[in-house]
């Protein structure tokens, strides 16, 4: 599209013999040295030169060169700033690679260019608002997805991802009557509807109001006669990742969704056949996330660590970002390879693989790998906890969790068969180290986890720590969107009154700013409900993190890792007791100071993991050869 609009707005000089549509012209019809010869010679003109390096950018990427290709579109940019084509080519260039925030500075660099064409082109505005979401610009996607809708009304995907965004920002009521205003609904969207989960619940009130709702369009849904899917990635977009931090038992919602997908979306139930693997099981690791993320970190000590002699490991890595953690995985799987972003080609990649064992690191995070679940891919198909929350999906054989962390009666909680690893398998390569921070007389109570994990409960401690020091000052980190900071600003000025003055919503550092602030917090307070990976990076800096562990994985990370450690002084029964030991522990520095010692010593119990990984992998052998029986 924006190469036919580009050779009618670059008109050639009168006088320029060649120009760029003639070049362009030969690239189209595959005579790439002819369009190259054209290229040097416009970028000899000075009147030509961004047309030159332009047309340059665009044999580059034929050629399948995308660096190179970058950097001439860059020196296009460079010579005619105003533009806006050049810009807008390299930023779906670089959407493809993964580089959102990328994409969409250029989309807005494009679309600020006065008297721009493409300014009111609604597919333009679309994608422009597509890279902003992506980049977690979403005040700046939801104003292009509107723009896209005044120049087209009758733009439903426009219309469908508007109410996407809406219903992330809390307003679930307006989202769903926007999907209810289109002209016909697929199953797909009607689905889409149903999973519209606020990010932050105003109240255990709307908690309840959101689940019974969901349960409703669910049961709707399952008598409907005409519910099919085929890409349901692109058809409903959604998993229910929001239903773990409503601190509930999400088995039966989660069972009835996968029941309904099931049955509406018709893929291979047989593994494919097993071909001879010269005596290695074959095990494969699936995910979106081998990159710098929480995932991914956490994985690849697992994935480094596979005994070689048992087993061949297969990293399946779709649409990464590419980091230094992307390149560690490159380096540590037998056969790294890069999957397409749809369940459909990634599925018919894995199959011709053919694992014996297919491990899901997080199902539940992205659509792709959810869809990509109801597959079966390989004989034995298992979870990792990097989405601490069962599946509810048949095709899914077992959970894999850590058997201290979980309760007596945990098997419960599973739709799958669960693993109780001992130890602890999953870990942060190279964890922070250093002495715990300076006694202070400051009573400040940092809670750096995302805001979305902050659960109505979680207010009540809040609040008590308030009260019992009149001293303490909270601090939070704001998200990167500015809804989810009112949404928790408002909630808690509602339940805490006068004494949400004390509590600051910080910026986000980068990380290395922020384990310079960990270091010298004087505690960390671990959210209700869910935890995170945050704990693993507090205790070897010797800074307690209080927590109350719930019932379910989800909200027992804190609770597992001092069990793994041996301490428990941090570890509350109840809210009074986590009110108790926080303000102790903040109003008293020798205290600090002590448990902070005992912290930064036994947190290498915590990354010593060759124990539990031996233990994963016998119950994983064990597992494919019953599988394979």
């Amino acid at each position: 599209m924006l190469l036919r609009k580009l050779a009618r707005l670059l008109r050639p000089a009168e006088t320029a013999v060649p120009d760029f549509a003639s070049g362009h012209a030969l690239l189209e019809g595959g005579r790439i040295e002819d369009a190259a010869a054209i290229a040097d010679a416009l970028c000899e003109q000075a009147a030509s030169v961004a047309n030159g390096h332009y047309l340059r950018a665009l044999i580059a990427e034929r050629q399948q060169r995308p660096a190179e290709a970058m950097v001439e579109a860059r020196a296009a940019i460079l010579a005619a700033p105003a533009e806006p084509a050049y810009r807008l080519q390299l930023a779906e260039w670089l959407y493809t690679t993964g580089d959102f925030t990328g994409a969409a500075l250029e989309y807005e660099a494009a679309l600020a260019i006065p008297e721009n064409p493409f300014a009111r082109d609604p597919v333009v505005l679309f994608r422009a608002a597509g890279a902003c979401e992506r980049a977690r610009m979403l005040e700046q996607a939801q104003m292009r997805l509107e723009q896209a809708l005044v120049a087209r009304p009758d733009f439903p995907e426009a219309r469908v991802n508007l109410a996407t965004l809406v219903a992330m920002q809390g307003d679930a009521v307006r989202a769903r009557a926007m999907i209810g205003g289109l002209r016909s609904t697929s199953p797909g969207l009607r689905l889409r509807r149903a999973l519209f989960l606020p990010a932050i619940a105003a109240s255990r009130e709307h908690i309840a109001e959101v689940r019974e709702r969901l349960g409703r369009d669910l049961d709707e849904l399952l008598e409907a006669k005409d519910f099919v899917l085929r890409e349901p990635e692109i058809e409903v977009g959604l998993t229910p990742f929001r239903l773990a931090y409503h601190g509930e038992d999400n088995l039966p919602l989660l069972r009835k969704l996968a029941a309904l997908i099931r049955r509406g979306y018709a893929v291979p139930q047989d593994p494919p056949p097993r071909p001879k693997h010269a005596g290695r099981f074959r095990v494969g690791f699936v995910s979106t996330y081998f990159s710098y993320h929480s995932v991914g970190r956490v994985v690849l000590p697992l994935v480094q660590g596979l005994d070689r002699d048992r087993f061949e490991v297969f990293v399946f890595s779709i649409a990464p970002s590419q980091d230094e953690v992307s390149a560690a995985y490159r380096r540590a799987a037998d056969c790294y390879m890069e999957l397409p972003g749809s369940v459909a080609e990634a599925a018919q990649a894995i199959r011709e693989v053919a694992p014996d064992a297919l491990v899901f690191t997080d199902i539940g995070m992205h659509p792709i790998t959810y869809f990509l679940a109801f597959w079966r891919l390989a004989t034995l198909q298992c979870a990792l906890p990097g989405h601490s929350d069962t599946t509810g999906i048949d095709t899914i054989d077992a959970f894999v969790s850590a058997g201290e962390f979980e309760v007596a009666d945990a098997q419960s909680n599973y739709s799958e068969t669960l693993w109780r690893v001992p130890g602890f398998f999953l870990s942060i390569p190279d964890p922070p180290r250093g002495q715990p921070a300076p006694p202070s007389g400051r009573s400040r109570y940092f809670c750096p986890q995302t805001l979305f994990k902050l659960h109505p409960d979680f207010d009540e401690i809040l609040l008590g720590i308030l009260e019992a020091d009149p001293e303490a000052a909270i601090v939070l980190i704001e998200d990167s969107s500015p809804w989810p900071n009112q949404a928790i600003g408002a909630r808690l000025k509602r339940r805490l009154g006068a004494n949400a003055r004390r509590v600051t919503l910080q910026p986000r550092l980068g990380h290395a700013e922020y384990l310079s602030q960990l270091a010298r917090s004087p505690v960390v307070l671990d959210t209700l409900h869910v935890g995170g990976s945050t704990i693993l990076e507090a205790l070897p800096l010797g800074v307690p993190v209080v927590t109350l562990p719930t019932r379910f994985l989800r909200g027992r990370f804190g609770y597992g890792c001092y069990r793994l450690m041996g301490v428990s002084e941090c570890i509350a029964h109840d809210r009074d007791e986590y009110v108790e030991i926080a303000t102790r522990l903040g109003r008293d520095p020798d205290a600090r100071e002590t448990i902070g010692r005992r912290l930064s010593e036994a947190s290498e119990r915590l990354f010593d993991a060759r124990g539990a990984l031996r233990g994963f992998e016998s119950r994983l052998q064990l597992a494919i050869e019953q599988a394979l029986r």
